[in-house]
């Protein structure tokens, strides 16, 4: 099986964009009632992002006997989701991303 690297980089940019848009909603900046903060936030940035494929990805190398590259995507996932997170709140948070 090949690195699942558009899967990494679709998560990563899927972090980024959710909490930019977590950003905009929490200091009033981007309006949203609760019900559509969840279609957007569950529905369409949760169909966006695909957990499920990062979790057969990863078992499939382990299954393959690439444990090392099963090992790589966990990392990639976690430590650069997470940082996309960061980044997003933090460009909301210092830049303003949107102007008022």
């Amino acid at each position: 099986m090949r690195f699942p690297l558009a899967t990494v980089i679709v998560n990563i940019v899927g972090c980024c964009v959710i909490s930019v848009l977590a950003g905009l909603v929490a200091t009033g900046r981007l309006p949203m009632r609760t019900n559509w903060r969840e279609f957007v936030f569950v529905g369409i940035l949760g169909g966006f992002t695909t957990f499920s494929t990062f979790g057969l990805d990863t078992i499939t190398l382990v299954r393959s006997g690439d444990s090392s590259r099963a090992f790589l995507n966990i990392l990639l996932h976690v430590v650069c989701g997470l940082a996309a997170v960061h980044f997003g709140l933090v460009a909301v948070e210092r830049f303003g991303v949107i102007a008022r």
